[in-house]
């Protein structure tokens, strides 16, 4: 069999809907891209089956690739990683408070507020943009029923400390993993921890579907009532066991993951190799007000799949996150202001947050921004990248 290669993107750059027709930009990410002689004998396949969706033979094959990949005994493709959230929470949490982070993207807690069921509870978070163990143990009360922590641009929680915590009151431990997929803590996937996790396998991420996602969990039980979560409630034999929802994942998506998986270990070599040309070339800058996770990214016994490079952008010498970004902009480099809107920036969310108790989340809304990399990269574009950020501060301090 011939060895999968990535798909060539030429002329260089992504063209963004909305801006000048020919036009070509340097994005936060790009999507990991298979060669079409990847994926026309699987298309063709699928179409001599006639089996297009309802875990037909490619999505079955998916599952079990991805579960061995990424290290975990129970894997169920999802058809996005908001709806793996969903399900994730309403099979493994009746209600009550729920504990979670609010610096990430907003379809982490868009269940916990949207069902009356629950009340979702907001702790600040620490250096490294993950739960601060601390402030989750200070949040619980009698109502408190789980925890949903977020791997934070792939960075691990506090595992360790949030299972003694969640296992001394009697919690349930859940783990929004949509940054993380294939990072490992002491070679254990942390898609492994918890009761369950979940991740996303959005085009934007280190392993695409184009759209898509999954719910990993040990618990075989918890597993099976996923299935049936995920296909309207039903189980063999047409019998209704619950009030479930359309959560499958199509044969075409599934056969573009497929394609997609070998690929995978190449590209976070790749992103591994413009992280680490950030770091040296942006410290060389010596801009104090420009925070770099060096530690988070060289953590021992950490594997990182290197899916954002953010910095935080301190206010100092005039010149701001959102300023930097615009300069960034104008050079044709699409960085991403990530997370904002939080539920300390957004107004929706006002009733649920108390004014001021969050202030390491609301000083990272204010400051993140994640500079553009992906398997891609050339070292070009990095040093347009280090290049304008240089630029734009020696504009302001003259």
């Amino acid at each position: 069999m011939n060895k999968p290669v990535m798909a060539q993107n030429t002329p260089r750059g992504t063209v963004v809907p909305g801006q000048a027709e020919g036009s070509r930009w340097l994005t936060v990410t790009s999507p990991l891209l298979p060669s079409m002689q990847d994926l026309v004998p699987r298309i063709a396949d699928m179409l001599e089956r006639k089996w297009l969706t309802n875990q037909g033979h490619y999505a079955c094959q998916l599952e079990t690739e991805l579960a061995r990949f990424l290290g975990v005994s129970e894997l169920s493709l999802v058809t996005n990683g908001t709806i793996a959230l969903d399900m994730a929470i309403r099979e493994l949490v009746d209600g009550g408070e729920v504990i979670t982070t609010g610096f990430s993207f907003p379809a982490t807690w868009a269940t916990l507020v949207d069902d009356p069921r629950y009340t979702p509870v907001f702790v600040d978070i620490g250096a490294d943009c993950t739960l601060d163990p601390q402030a989750v143990e200070a949040a619980i009360t009698p109502k408190t029923t789980a925890i949903v922590g977020v791997h934070a641009y792939g960075f691990p929680c506090q595992h360790q400390t949030l299972k003694a915590i969640a296992d001394r009151h009697g919690l349930k431990l859940l783990y929004d993993a949509a940054h993380a997929f294939g990072v490992e803590v002491d070679g254990e996937s942390v898609g492994a921890w918890g009761d369950a996790s979940i991740f996303s396998f959005h085009a934007t991420k280190v392993f695409n579907t184009l759209e898509g996602g999954a719910i990993a969990s040990a618990d075989r039980d918890y597993m099976r009532r996923i299935g049936a979560r995920r296909n309207f409630g039903l189980v063999g034999g047409g019998v209704q066991e619950m009030v479930g929802t359309n959560g499958k994942m199509d044969e075409l998506r599934s056969i573009f993951g497929l394609a997609v998986l070998p690929l995978v270990r190449e590209a976070i070599a790749r992103r591994e190799s413009v992280a680490q040309r950030y770091l040296e070339a942006i410290a060389g800058l010596n801009i104090e007000e420009i925070h770099l996770f060096s530690e988070p990214f060289s953590r021992s016994g950490v594997r990182q799949n290197f899916a954002y490079f953010p910095i935080m952008v301190r206010p100092g010498s005039g010149m701001n996150r959102d300023q930097l970004w615009q300069a960034l902009h104008d050079v044709g480099v699409l960085s991403r202001r990530y997370f904002n809107p939080t539920v300390v920036t957004a107004p929706m969310y006002a009733d649920l947050v108390r004014p001021g108790s969050l202030p390491e989340t609301i000083r990272a809304s204010a400051s993140a921004l994640c500079l553009p990399i992906h398997h891609d990269m050339t070292s070009s574009d990095c040093d347009l990248v280090v290049n304008t950020i240089s630029a734009a501060y020696r504009n302001v301090t003259g």
